[in-house]
């Protein structure tokens, strides 16, 4: 599994912990708290992947190294 999906999966759930752990003790403040860890892997929807070398890479046969 790709390490960004790793990260995202891990701050979804360390979100919704957070979340159910504020409406539990009632705490506004800690309910936001995991609404911001969840906005945060919701954001991290759009970084963009590291390219690996050959994927696309397809060089001009006329440039001169």
């Amino acid at each position: 599994m790709p390490r960004l999906v790793s990260v995202k999966i891990a701050l979804v759930a360390a979100g919704l912990i957070t979340f159910g752990l504020g409406i539990r003790v009632d705490n506004v403040w800690i309910r936001w708290a995991g609404i911001g860890v969840v906005a945060v892997a919701w954001g991290l929807r759009f970084a963009k992947r590291p390219r690996h070398a050959g994927e696309g890479d397809a060089q001009d046969p006329d440039e001169t190294a």
